[in-house]
């Protein structure tokens, strides 16, 4: 929960859908993590997964706190065809939006990302200012 909180504060005026892979996880902790995530107006789906279909967790090279859930043999056969549909889905979107629309739409995507994470800093600086 303490990285979903992080990922929601550090990111203030982003909406997420959050995707929380887990294998029995119990109905009372699904309920505290979709009340984190209603507090900041994200939406999250649940998917339990089998454990035939994942292997260990792995422990990620640059955050040692983050874990990486591998897949199995079977378990990358099960993930293909959602990852060949949510491909061809994007595909298919861009492709209707037009090449030209999409050079657009992804320069103003970046530079708005560049003006919120100027003004991320210059609010991390204020506050740090008012608690002096």
């Amino acid at each position: 929960m303490a990285m979903l909180c992080s990922l929601f504060e550090n990111n203030a005026g982003y909406i997420f859908h959050v995707h929380l892979l887990h294998h029995a996880l119990s109905k009372h902790g699904q309920q505290l993590i979709t009340a984190l995530c209603q507090r900041y107006s994200c939406a999250i789906s649940f998917y339990d997964i089998d454990e035939q279909y994942t292997s260990e967790f792995k422990i990620s090279e640059t955050d040692k706190r983050e874990r990486i859930m591998c897949l199995t043999d079977s378990g990358k056969i099960q993930a293909e065809p959602v990852m060949q549909n949510t491909n061809l889905l994007c595909d298919n979107a861009l492709a209707t939006f037009g090449e030209e629309k999409t050079t657009q739409l992804f320069t103003l995507m970046h530079e708005f990302s560049q003006i919120c994470q100027s003004e991320i800093l210059r609010l991390k600086k204020d506050n740090k200012k008012s608690h002096v």
